[in-house]
């Protein structure tokens, strides 16, 4: 009797096994890349931030699309020297340590937002 059920038990087993899987190959170009801008809340430079973090992640963008062929070199040039621009823009308009902005600061920091944008732009209207 004990002979049966073993037998029985090593029939059910085996039909559990399986074939052993086959190997799998997957190919894939990505990347990921993360940006931030730390400031402190309530400070004008928390008000800044949003737009080094934007000028950063437009650099990126028109770097990997000229690396890619995607945009050509005097695109990126203008890209470039637009957020050049803007970068020095942002900074003239951090300097200080006065918790309000003044008038000036407010329109360095517009006018950097409006160059961020005209890069976006060339960036996504390319040759």
């Amino acid at each position: 009797m004990l002979r049966i059920l073993l037998i029985s038990l090593v029939l059910a087993l085996s039909a559990c096994t399986s074939a052993p899987p086959a190997p799998l190959k997957a190919a894939g170009q990505g990347s990921v890349a993360g940006f931030a801008t730390l400031a402190l809340w309530g400070e004008w430079e928390s008000e800044l931030a949003p737009a080094y973090t934007q000028l950063a992640v437009v650099r990126h963008r028109a770097a990997k699309a000229l690396d890619a062929g995607k945009i050509s070199v005097d695109t990126a040039i203008a890209i470039q020297q637009a957020a050049d621009q803007a970068r020095q823009l942002l900074d003239e308009s951090r300097r200080g340590d006065a918790k309000e902005p003044t008038l000036l600061q407010r329109a360095q920091l517009a006018e950097a937002k409006r160059l961020i944008v005209t890069a976006e732009t060339l960036l996504e209207n390319r040759p």
